[in-house]
């Protein structure tokens, strides 16, 4: 699937701004290594919007078949849902909810009762429902909303190929509000973070971004939430009588901005040195950048992850095993990578309960 439109603007002037050489397509972890796919990220400059964009898309039946992101249940996604809960209740005006990838059923169960209409739409067939809830297994950027009233996306809208269809379908069905909570991606560019856009997160945006094209589509904020530097909440509602006032202006320095950020990273991360035995922490996304970049992986034993859907498989990709975060309770001499965006330092004072010998590797 390549990319041809601007996901936000639609239009064809697209320019080439960094390549990352023979990446793997996915980030789940495998039970037997080998018969991987790799192709090259093109990312894309809009000219017209400004907006940053993957060329390549993998098919979702590919890249979402493994379940790989369990760790909803970590201090900070259990403060972040605890949070949305609240912005959602103390907003929602209405009874028949939506809510689009939620099949881990995390925030469902804190929002479920029995004077709601409750229903999931997932990609796939969820493992563990939730008693009263309907499900539906359909892609949203095709799917019919004209019996809801309220929908609910979570950390899915930057997952989404062609955000412009699913705005397009939900403004036509006249759903009448909106509760969209997405990463902060400018805070994770601003503090360089290494894996925040990737073949699961194939744009970049910003809250104008978000405002803007939701906007168009007679959608009018009504309410926002900044939880930390993590996420942005926002609570849009339908307004037929909403005149959007056009604000196309080209973001100059975005261009700019992103070539120097994905140079610096390759020239990060291949210089890494290390001199004992090594673990990657975490696996996923952010250990699959570190890897592929990597120029000596010899020294290379594992990667680390509290993620249980990782431990005792192979990161995608490569040969290399994800084990438990205690697995280091019994080195001497020991180096440790360690870069996981906003989780870093949570991720470390986890860490030095089980060993505090250890060379950090850290930036």
């Amino acid at each position: 699937m390549i990319r041809i439109n601007c996901v936000f603007c639609e239009s064809t002037n697209l320019k080439n701004i960094y390549t990352q050489s023979n990446a793997p397509i996915a980030f789940y972890g495998v039970d037997i290594p080998g018969d991987y796919i790799f192709q090259d990220n093109i990312w894309l400059s809009c000219s017209s919007c400004g907006i940053i964009q993957l060329q390549n898309l993998i098919n979702p039946d590919i890249l979402y078949n493994v379940s790989h992101n369990n760790t909803y249940n970590t201090p900070t996604w259990n403060l972040y849902h605890l949070l949305f809960e609240e912005f959602i209740k103390n907003n929602c005006k209405y009874n028949s909810v939506l809510e689009i990838g939620g099949g881990n059923g995390y925030l469902a169960s804190k929002l479920y009762n029995t004077s709601l209409e409750y229903s999931v739409l997932d990609l796939f067939e969820p493992t563990n429902k939730i008693e009263g809830i309907e499900y539906k297994v359909e892609n949203c950027e095709i799917f019919n909303y004209n019996n809801y009233t309220s929908i609910i996306l979570s950390h899915v809208f930057e997952h989404l190929y062609k955000p412009l269809d699913f705005i397009k379908k939900v403004s036509s069905s006249q759903v009448k509000e909106l509760f969209i909570s997405v990463p902060n991606l400018k805070s994770t560019l601003d503090s360089n973070s290494i894996s925040f856009i990737h073949n699961e997160h194939t744009f970049y945006f910003e809250e104008s971004d978000i405002v803007n094209i939701f906007n168009k589509y007679k959608y009018k904020l009504q309410n926002k939430f900044y939880f930390n530097m993590h996420s942005i909440f926002f609570y849009f509602v339908f307004d037929e009588t909403f005149i959007d006032i056009e604000t196309n202006a080209l973001i100059n320095n975005r261009s700019e901005q992103f070539i120097q950020y994905f140079i610096n990273r390759e020239n990060k991360l291949s210089t890494i040195k290390t001199q004992n035995p090594t673990f990657i922490i975490p696996s996923g996304h952010f250990g699959s950048v570190i890897y592929s970049y990597l120029k000596d992986k010899r020294n290379i034993i594992g990667f680390l992850d509290n993620d249980t859907s990782k431990q005792g498989k192979y990161l995608y990709g490569t040969d290399i095993l994800t084990y438990p975060m205690n697995n280091i309770s019994n080195y001497k001499n020991i180096d440790i990578i360690l870069h996981a965006g906003p989780y870093t330092n949570e991720i470390y004072t986890q860490l030095i309960t089980y060993n505090t010998n250890i060379n950090l590797i850290t930036f």
